[in-house]
């Protein structure tokens, strides 16, 4: 009987490296906005869902009290007040779009199943207040956490399960001096 053949990276570092980074509590991101914020998308396709958070019953913000506002498409004004997730489906190589980011108030974002790989992270840059970032199911191995830490050091939140990290990328995550653990 033959067996299988070992996994390029065993499950045991995946569970590992999730145990690692999930446990956190929301709590410690920014302050919501004071002000309506105002996200330009480009104007001629959808790039993803801007999510608004709920407080749960203790006032607390929390991923699991999440409610679609809005696709993201053009113009979308978030209500004052309010914190907000960005969960982007574009899969669109060079996303120039992300630069009209890069002084918005974003903290929140997924990038879940799309097909990154670690050279296609370098957009990032474009989202420095990031305090939560979402890479679940993606190609992204140890290089890509890499330049991840690199470009975000104020992320409280990397959730990487499913990901092709290996337990050295645990060396990149020590640099994320803010990373709940």
């Amino acid at each position: 009987m033959r067996t299988p053949p070992a996994e390029k990276f065993p499950r045991h570092y995946q569970t590992l490296l999730m145990a690692g980074v999930m446990l956190f509590s929301i709590s410690s991101a920014a302050a919501a906005p004071a002000k309506p914020v105002v996200l330009n998308f480009p104007d001629n396709h959808v790039v993803g869902s801007v999510l608004l958070f709920d407080d749960n019953e203790d006032g607390q913000t929390s991923t699991n009290h999440l409610q679609k506002f809005a696709v993201a498409k053009g113009r979308v004004e978030i209500p004052a007040g309010k914190e907000f997730f960005l969960r982007l489906m574009d899969d669109s190589s060079g996303r120039t779009w992300t630069e009209a980011m890069a002084t918005a108030p974003v903290h929140f974002l997924g990038l879940q199943s799309l097909p990154l790989k670690n050279n296609d992270v370098g957009f990032l840059k474009n989202f420095r207040q990031l305090t939560h970032l979402e890479i679940d199911r993606t190609d992204i191995s140890d290089g890509g956490v890499k330049v991840i830490s690199e470009l975000l050091p104020n992320l409280t939140f990397l959730g990487a399960s499913r990901t092709l990290c290996s337990s050295r990328c645990f060396k990149y995550l020590s640099n994320l001096k803010k990373l709940d653990n």
